[in-house]
């Protein structure tokens, strides 16, 4: 699990979808960490921290370092990457977000604390002392070489501030001149009198196939039938249920709402199995579920 990466900078506007665009003119550059500062637009180290994003939201892979010094490129675009850089180029869609979001909740590789908080953090009211005990407490347990208290203090600042919408706003904050876009996703509010912080898991109005691209990640991305009850999808870590912050309820009246759009196009239906619900439905893989959810928010 790794911890950092991110130069204590959150995600900014913009920043992805010009690193998105520099993958496909310029590729080279990311060899440079000087040149692509200078491509970017931002200072070096904010260059470092979006390489670490775009690996953090899996819109890239590394490519081995021989076969990426034959190529003359670093990364390669995940297939989730292009579809994103073709359909909504410059990440202006709250779903672009939520599949951003849904990525990085499954990398602990490089976004540990991501990871940790969505899948195991039960707490819906804390504070940011709290979340650092938790995370070492685990880390001295887990590891025979725990990362030091500052490295997650930092990660957890950076976790916090890419998420928490601040209540009520300073005026003219410097702190808050650069808002993460996935504080639009409504998921913690920060109370900044108090300091303390509040987890949102509040019922969502999402496209459904936000909820299979969530589910097709534990189910695996191959297109063929699925057959889920909503008692296994509530026990599934990186499930639906933790990855879209839902309730039991919640996720169960997403799913429902979701037939009424699916039914025809993937054969999606909800029957009743021994007291419980199971979902049914064809896959037919996240490349053609995506691009046709775009094609019809165009």
């Amino acid at each position: 699990m790794r911890y950092g990466g991110h130069e204590t900078f959150t995600i900014r506007e913009g920043w992805l979808s010009k690193a998105l665009t520099l993958l496909k003119s310029n590729p080279d550059l990311f060899f440079n960490k000087v040149k692509l500062a200078n491509a970017l637009g931002v200072g070096v180290n904010m260059g470092k921290s979006i390489e670490h994003w775009l690996l953090a939201t899996k819109l890239v892979t590394k490519i081995p370092l021989q076969e990426a010094r034959t190529l003359n490129e670093k990364y390669r675009v995940t297939e989730i990457g292009k579809i994103i850089r073709e359909h909504d180029p410059f990440m202006t869609l709250e779903e672009t977000w939520w599949l951003l979001h849904i990525n990085m909740v499954q990398n602990p590789e490089y976004s540990a604390t991501w990871d940790w908080f969505f899948n195991d953090f039960a707490e819906l009211k804390f504070d940011k002392s709290r979340i650092i005990q938790n995370i070492l407490a685990k880390e001295k347990t887990q590891s025979s070489r725990p990362p030091s208290q500052n490295t997650i203090e930092r990660d957890v600042s950076c976790f916090l501030n890419t998420y928490a919408q601040t209540i009520p706003r300073g005026i003219k904050d410097p702190e808050e001149e650069y808002i993460c876009p996935f504080t639009e996703l409504q998921l913690m509010i920060h109370q900044k009198n108090s300091g303390s912080y509040e987890f949102n898991r509040k019922p969502r109005k999402l496209r459904p196939e936000i909820f299979l691209y969530s589910l097709n990640t534990i189910l695996g991305n191959e297109a063929k039938p699925h057959d889920v009850t909503l008692s296994w999808m509530n026990k599934q870590r990186s499930g639906p249920l933790y990855t879209l912050c839902l309730t039991s309820e919640g996720l169960f009246d997403l799913a429902l709402e979701s037939q009424n759009i699916l039914d025809k196009k993937y054969n999606y239906s909800i029957r009743s199995l021994a007291g419980d619900r199971q979902i049914v439905y064809t896959n037919p893989g996240n490349d053609k579920l995506l691009s046709r959810m775009y094609k019809e928010l165009a």
